[in-house]
């Protein structure tokens, strides 16, 4: 076991912090998901019409999708979203999330809310 140095690392924490609030929504899991290498988008990139949401309008999700979801994931550094071209792509950061993502697929039985329809 490592020994304490009594430091903290505000900016990890942070960045944890980060992950997990992004993390926090179905639709922003469902989207890296989609880019992880735990699926066939292995190329990183998929169209943005590839993200399926079920239940609601599909006009509202859109609409969500577009003004809320994917610039918070840009934002985040974890996609890069071209709106010319309907494209999303992992992001410059998006390495920092995807052990956490590998984490959720491999226990995907044993958590709530993760299952196929997500993965």
């Amino acid at each position: 076991m490592a020994e304490s140095t009594g430091t903290v690392d505000l900016e990890g924490d942070r960045r944890l912090d980060q992950m997990f609030e992004v993390l926090s929504h179905p639709f922003r899991r469902r989207i890296l998901f989609r880019l992880s290498d735990h699926t066939p988008y292995t190329e990183g990139e998929l169209p943005a019409g590839a993200i399926k949401p079920g239940g609601d309008e599909p006009n509202v999700l859109a609409i969500q999708l577009r003004h809320l979801h994917f610039p918070k994931l840009a934002d985040a550094g974890y996609i890069e979203w071209d709106d010319s071209v309907d494209i999303v792509r992992r992001g410059p950061m998006f390495d920092e999330i995807e052990p956490l993502l590998g984490l959720l697929h491999d226990h995907q039985d044993e958590l709530p809310g993760i299952g196929p329809q997500t993965v």
